[in-house]
């Protein structure tokens, strides 16, 4: 049996649990899940969490509101239109 660091078992994905736990979060969270937390607070890490998520929030609210007054300004054309 080959025992190099290469070898890959049969049926093997080649991930170990690991990897596949930061895949998962990388996932879930983003860049931000894959922050080394060490030595800090769960206070301090679930206050960073809470302020990235009110930032991606605004920033897809953002987003809405100029297509939503684009809409708007198209309706308002079609009216004058008529």
């Amino acid at each position: 049996m080959d025992v190099s660091p290469n070898y890959e078992a049969p049926g093997d994905s080649g991930l170990g649990s690991c990897e596949k736990v930061n895949e998962k979060i990388y996932r879930e969270l983003g860049e931000f899940g894959l922050l080394d937390g060490r030595g800090r607070r769960k206070q301090y890490r679930s206050q960073d969490r809470y302020v990235q998520k009110l930032k991606r929030e605004n920033e897809l609210l953002k987003k809405c509101l100029v297509a939503w007054k684009e809409e708007v300004n198209k309706r308002d054309i079609r009216s004058w239109k008529r």
